[in-house]
């Protein structure tokens, strides 16, 4: 969203607060669109299985410096 503020002032001649308001809204909108997507899509019916981590080789260790 980098320059909406700026344009929106140009364009639609609105003060800097206004450019802001427009922009806070819009993403609330989005954000709140998504979470009914999210609540309306169907529930997975087991969760997805994870891969095994890789196994770790130990690291060698050095002899103390004296």
């Amino acid at each position: 969203m980098y320059g909406a503020v700026p344009y929106l002032m140009r364009r639609f001649g609105l003060d800097r607060d206004a450019a802001f308001r427009v922009i806070c809204d819009w993403v609330d909108a989005q954000d709140a669109a998504e979470l009914v997507g999210a609540a309306a899509a169907a529930p997975a019916s087991r969760l997805p299985e994870r891969t095994p981590a890789e196994r770790r080789v130990p690291r060698k260790r050095g002899r103390a410096r004296s």
